[in-house]
């Protein structure tokens, strides 16, 4: 493997670590907070026939978005989606990682696409000045986070795809 490669693979791997780690801790504090509104909400309700918090609903769906979106780079990184190991089982090493580069491509390539049009969604929700129902917060600063947690989705593939190509070469040249 050339030294530029493992230079890049390297440095990748740095800031996706690094990002990821802060996105995830971004998303376990939306995490709390949407619990916590959740919380308040049916108590206020059950206990005292009034809601405490005017616009629940639009806290605990805002905070939705920020805890999926900035969870599925951590889910990611480590591994933690859906994937189909009964195929994988009958392939020898080499086809496993060809099959996984695949996969990891074609998920780079949805992860980017997806991006491209969250950051269009996200600047005609700017421009159109969309707003939430109950608290009339504006929805293009979520869809901007939506867009950059899907950014550090991206470099984790991108770094993921590297070392995959990397091992696959290394395999073929024994």
């Amino acid at each position: 493997m050339s030294a530029k490669l493992q230079k890049f693979q390297a440095r990748i791997t740095k800031y996706n670590f690094i990002l990821t780690e802060v996105f995830g801790w971004i998303g376990v504090a939306a995490l709390v907070f949407m619990m916590l509104v959740t919380f308040v909400d049916v108590v206020s309700v059950k206990v005292f026939n009034t809601y405490f918090i005017k616009g629940g609903i639009d806290l605990a769906s805002f905070s939705q978005i920020i805890v999926l979106s900035f969870a599925t780079s951590m889910s990611m990184l480590l591994n933690r989606h859906i994937a189909v190991e009964v195929v994988f089982e009958r392939l020898n090493e080499r086809g496993r990682l060809v099959m996984d580069a695949i996969a990891t491509f074609l998920v780079l390539v949805f992860f980017v696409v997806l991006v491209w049009q969250m950051w269009l969604w996200a600047d005609a929700q700017y421009t159109r000045r969309t707003v939430s129902f109950v608290l009339l917060l504006p929805m293009y600063p979520f869809a901007y986070a939506m867009t950059v947690a899907f950014i550090v989705v991206c470099l984790g593939q991108l770094q993921k795809f590297t070392i995959l190509v990397t091992a696959i070469v290394r395999k073929g040249s024994q």
